[in-house]
């Protein structure tokens, strides 16, 4: 199985993400992120084992969003749609 952690920039979950430093600090992470907002899926994550026999099986890094332009609205919506034509609607 493969776990990839989502934060949002500033978020308490991008401290708890960036604070990773080994492959075995990824799934403590994890775990602890379930264990205090998604609890109905922490049975699973408790089956979760780290490959210990290698080293490499972990990455850390960011990606940076990146909107252009609203594509449009919805009837319901206080923002914009994200894209990037607003020639498509």
């Amino acid at each position: 199985m493969v776990i990839s952690g989502l934060a949002k920039s500033g978020s308490e979950w991008e401290k708890r993400f960036s604070a990773a430093t080994s492959a075995e600090t990824p799934l403590e992470i994890v775990t602890e992120l379930h264990r205090d907002f998604l609890p109905w899926d922490l049975p699973e994550v408790l089956q979760l084992e780290v490959i210990a026999q290698d080293p490499h099986s972990w990455l850390k890094g960011a990606v940076t969003p990146e909107v252009r332009a609203g594509l449009g609205r919805t009837k319901w919506s206080c923002g914009g749609i994200l894209g990037r034509h607003l020639d498509r609607l």
